[in-house]
C-alpha cells in the first residue's frame, strides 16, 4: 500500500493493540485440566486490563486500584537465591497421573516450583533424564492470569506455555518462528488523511480528530503466526507489542530514562519489531550441560512496513536504548520479562530438538505434543484491536514480535572452564529439587 504524505498537521497513527492482562477475561477462560489447591481469590492482583465488547474487539481499561504494579517497579531485580532442577521426563509423568485420576493441578506444577529466569539444560542418558534450570522464587497469586515471583516480580515459568513451546519447536517440528503482527487495515491511511484535509480540521482539537481518526479507521487486523492463536503464549507476544508502542507514543511511562522515542517527519513510515537476542551457548565439553546466555530479547526497526529499507536515525535510536537499557527494565514490566520466559522456553524446545535429547534419554512426547494428550488452557486472543491516534509527528509507527530461535541452536561455545560442572544437578526422587546459590559457586 502507498502511502500518501499528510498535510502539515502534526500527527502519528500507530496500530496499538490493547493486550495487558484482565483478570474477567482470564478468570473467564480457565478451561480443561489446570487449576490448583488453594481456593482463596482475595489476593488476586489489580493490574492494567483490557475487554473484549459485544462485536469482539478490544479495548482499553485500567484497574490498578491497588497500585499492585508500582510495587512491582520498586523491587530489587536480583533477589532470587534459589535454583530449581526439573526433570521433564518427571514433571510430565506427574502431571499425567494428576490428569488421568481426574485432579486438579497444583500450583507447583503449572507454575514449574516458582521458576522466574531459565538458565540450564542437563542431560542425564544413563539415567533417562533431561533436566532444566534456573532461578526460582515463592510464588504470589498464583491463581492470577500472571503468578510473580515474590523477590523481583518477574511472572513464573508456565506449564502450559512450555507444552506450546516443545509443539511449536520441539522434536518433529521445523522449529519456525513465531509472533504476532497488528495491521492497519486497507483505506485507514487515506481515512486518516481525510479528517486532515476536510475543511473543518483546524476548528477541531488534537483530541477532536484523534477521535474522529479512530473512528473513520476502525478495528485492526491482528496475525498470529507459528503458535496456535488461543494460547497464553500468543496473547503475551501481543501483549508486548502493545505495551512498547504505547511506551513509544508517550501513553505510557518509559520503560527507563533514556528510552524515549523521538519523532521525525523526515520517514514517513517505519516499523520496530521484538526479536531473539542471545550470546552463544555455553556446551559442556561432553555435550551434556548447556547455558542459555543473553537477555534474550531486542527491539529492531526498518524503515518501510514490509520489515526492509533503511532504518531512520530516531527509530535506530530508540531501538538502540531499548536494547542496552533492556536489562535493567526488563524485571520491572512483567510484558517484557514473560515473553523473555517464552524466548527462553522457545530456545530450550529447539535445543531439545536440535540435539536430539528426547531420544537420547528415551523420553516420549507424544502424549505432550499431540492432540487429544495434554490440554492447553485456552485464552481468548481477539482478532482484531481498537485503533489510537496520537499527534506526535508526521510518521506512520507498526510493529510486531518475531521470534526465530533456530539460527542459534548453531551458536555455541565450549566450556572450556569447566564451569556447568558445579552447577549440574537432577533431581534424584522426585520430579524437582531446589539448591541454594550460594552452594552452585
Amino acid at each position: 500500500m502507498n502511502t500518501p504524505k499528510p498535510n502539515s498537521s502534526k500527527w502519528n497513527l500507530w496500530s496499538i493493540l490493547t493486550l495487558i492482562f484482565s483478570l474477567a477475561i482470564f478468570n473467564s477462560a480457565v478451561l480443561a485440566q489446570g487449576g490448583d489447591d488453594d481456593d482463596d481469590d482475595d489476593d488476586l492482583p489489580d493490574v492494567s486490563g483490557v475487554y473484549v465488547d459485544t462485536n469482539g474487539v478490544l479495548r482499553v481499561r485500567k484497574l490498578d486500584k491497588k497500585g499492585k504494579l508500582n510495587s512491582l517497579r520498586k523491587r530489587p531485580a536480583n533477589a532470587a537465591s534459589n535454583l530449581v532442577y526439573i526433570s521433564l521426563p518427571k514433571l510430565f509423568a506427574e502431571v499425567k497421573q494428576h490428569v488421568d485420576n481426574g485432579k486438579r493441578l497444583p500450583a507447583d506444577l503449572r507454575l514449574l516450583k516458582g521458576m522466574v529466569k531459565l538458565k540450564y539444560i542437563f542431560v542425564y542418558p544413563e539415567k533417562k533424564d533431561i533436566v532444566i534450570a534456573g532461578l526460582a522464587e515463592p510464588i504470589e497469586s498464583p491463581r492470577s492470569s500472571r503468578p510473580y515471583g515474590k523477590h523481583t516480580g518477574r511472572p513464573v515459568l508456565q506449564l502450559d506455555d512450555l507444552v506450546v513451546a516443545l509443539r511449536i519447536n520441539g522434536p518433529g517440528t521445523k522449529g519456525r518462528g513465531f509472533g504476532c503482527s497488528i495491521d492497519i487495515p486497507k483505506g485507514g491511511v487515506e481515512a486518516v488523511n481525510a479528517v486532515l484535509r476536510s475543511p473543518s480540521a483546524r476548528r477541531k482539537t488534537k483530541q477532536q480528530k484523534a477521535r474522529e481518526m479512530v473512528q473513520n479507521v476502525g478495528p485492526q487486523d491482528v496475525r498470529i503466526f507459528g503458535v496456535p492463536n488461543n494460547t497464553r503464549f500468543a496473547f503475551v507476544c501481543l501483549e508486548a507489542d502493545y505495551l512498547m508502542k504505547r511506551q513509544s507514543l508517550g501513553l505510557d511511562p518509559a520503560p527507563h530514562p533514556h528510552v524515549k522515542y523521538t519523532f521525525s517527519r523526515s520517514q514517513q513510515y517505519h516499523r520496530a519489531w521484538f526479536q531473539e537476542h542471545y550470546e552463544p551457548i555455553l556446551v559442556s565439553e561432553d555435550g551434556k550441560a548447556y547455558e542459555i546466555r543473553g537477555q534474550g530479547i531486542k527491539l529492531a526497526a526498518s524503515g518501510n512496513k514490509s520489515g526492509g529499507g533503511n532504518t531512520p536515525a530516531n527509530a535506530k535510536r530508540y531501538v538502540t536504548a531499548f536494547t542496552k537499557f533492556f536489562p535493567k527494565f526488563v524485571n520491572n514490566e512483567p510484558a517484557y520479562a514473560d515473553l523473555q520466559n517464552l524466548s527462553d522456553l522457545a530456545l530450550v524446545a529447539s535445543m531439545i530438538r536440535k540435539d536430539r535429547l528426547a531420544r537420547a534419554v528415551s523420553w516420549n512426547l507424544d502424549w505432550i505434543q499431540k492432540s487429544g494428550g495434554y490440554r492447553v488452557r485456552q485464552v481468548p486472543v481477539p482478532t482484531h484491536c481498537e485503533t489510537l491516534a496520537n499527534y506526535k509527528a508526521g510518521t506512520y509507527a507498526v510493529g510486531g514480535v518475531y521470534l526465530n530461535l533456530k539460527p542459534y541452536t548453531n551458536s555455541r561455545e565450549t566450556d572450556k572452564t569447566q564451569s556447568l560442572k558445579t552447577t549440574r544437578k537432577r533431581p534424584h526422587t522426585g520430579w524437582f529439587v531446589i539448591q541454594s546459590l550460594s552452594k552452585t559457586k
